[in-house]
């Protein structure tokens, strides 16, 4: 198992369709804090691919980062009656 955290920005353009709005960014990280191998082969790939992908040691407090950062402002969001993106009102 390799870690990984997603960096995007996306909405529900219509129901099957998701618009990516920003970010590029996949953090990678082996639990252990290692760069292994197949670690860099996955994030070599996707930087061929065109995303950042940096290899992280602290993959387990990215994580726990993340998590905090959308406890906080996932609920704002969900609140706000705009979309948040383009500060017109949700359909």
């Amino acid at each position: 198992m390799i870690g990984s955290i997603a960096y995007f920005s996306t909405d529900i353009a219509e129901p099957g369709v998701i618009r990516h709005n920003e970010g590029s960014r996949i953090s990678l990280g082996e639990p252990d804090g290692s760069r292994s191998d197949r670690a860099r082969a996955i994030a070599a790939a996707l930087v061929k691919a065109g995303l950042r992908c940096p290899l992280t040691a602290r993959i387990r407090h990215e994580i726990w980062v993340k998590i905090l950062g959308n406890v906080a402002f996932n609920p704002i969001s969900a609140a706000d009656p705009r979309d948040a993106c383009r500060n017109r009102p949700r359909s």
